[in-house]
């Protein structure tokens, strides 16, 4: 997996990834995937990872979130 980031990552280094997931699971409850990994590329536009491991996890209900207040932000590295 490729993506862009702000700084240099270290070859080698260990990542978890999580990014919000399109599709609810039963029609109500958000989710996430989790990919956990391995950065086997870096330079000054981005880093590549090797894919080690990925999960779906569940966030909840959308009948628990409460409308005008914003999700927290996830960052993961």
């Amino acid at each position: 997996m490729r993506f862009t980031t702000e700084s240099t990552l270290t070859i080698g280094m260990p990542i978890e990834v999580s990014m919000g997931w399109p599709v609810l699971l039963n029609d109500s409850c958000p989710m996430k995937l989790v990919i956990y990994g391995c950065v086997i590329r870096c330079d000054e536009n981005g880093a590549a990872v090797a894919i080690e491991r990925y999960e779906f996890r569940t966030q909840g209900s959308r009948a628990f979130h409460q409308p005008g207040i914003p999700a927290p932000a996830e960052f993961s590295c």
